[in-house]
């Protein structure tokens, strides 16, 4: 049966800077656990393809923007308990947006880029643990603020075009491993699976995190990735990739 949808939505197009905001809350007290700046590029068509976040350090004028007008939507939606992620622009007149506030964690690969780079060698699920398993120390013990001791970057791994996967280059890996601010890759495909030009965050193939006290070392490391990306995968060509939906005449 085919439907027919008569109604549009129509969404602001936002001009400025994304960031992601976690917290942790009990009983309405926040406490920040990470900011990232993320930071997009035009790819395959696409105008806003993920390239890579960047942990900041927890003080600063755009940090303190962000963190309290996440705290006042948190507060607005009565979210008084557990973790927070917040998905929030920064204009480019300085005002901030959201556009997303989950009362979940930010993610299962956020903590592999956190917990080694901030003093207290915990991320937000750590956090979120001890918010429930120890309460008393909430409130007394913790900071409002992580402390940021290494400099830590997400690289969202970028594919050109569709192709059948086959395996991957272990060569090429082993170099990526090799980088001396290489911390932890994840790849988000399987052999046999359709790998496809990435367009977005579902389709990008993979993700690394590098992490180093010196952050040029981080931006040469950077580099390299994107240089050795294009041979990092075992590929067949396919002439056209099947569509995910069937339209019915």
């Amino acid at each position: 049966m085919v439907s027919i949808g008569d109604q549009v939505i129509i969404q602001e197009f936002l001009q400025g800077t994304e960031y992601v905001v976690d917290t942790v809350s009990l009983d309405g007290d926040h406490k920040l656990t990470d900011i990232w700046r993320c930071h997009k590029g035009a790819h395959n068509g696409a105008a806003f393809v993920y390239e890579y976040f960047d942990l900041l350090d927890s003080e600063g004028d755009i940090q303190q923007i962000l963190f309290e007008y996440a705290c006042s939507v948190l507060d607005g939606l009565e979210i008084k308990q557990g973790p927070g992620h917040s998905e929030i622009y920064i204009r480019e007149n300085g005002q901030p947006v959201l556009v997303e506030i989950g009362s979940r964690l930010g993610g299962p690969r956020m903590p592999y880029g956190t917990s080694p780079c901030v003093a207290s060698q915990k991320a937000q699920t750590e956090y979120t643990v001890d918010a429930y398993v120890q309460p008393e120390l909430f409130h007394d013990k913790w900071k409002d603020s992580y402390k940021k001791t290494k400099h830590s970057r997400m690289v969202f791994l970028i594919h050109t075009q569709n192709k059948l996967f086959c395996g991957l280059n272990e060569t090429i890996v082993n170099q990526i491993k090799g980088l001396t601010s290489f911390y932890h890759v994840e790849f988000a495909i399987s052999e046999g699976d359709l790998l496809k030009k990435t367009i977005d965050v579902r389709s990008s193939p993979g993700f690394i995190y590098l992490i180093h006290n010196d952050k040029a070392q981080i931006e040469a490391d950077y580099e390299q990735i994107r240089a050795l990306e294009a041979h990092l995968y075992q590929t067949h060509p396919m002439m056209t990739a099947l569509s995910e939906s069937v339209v019915i005449p």
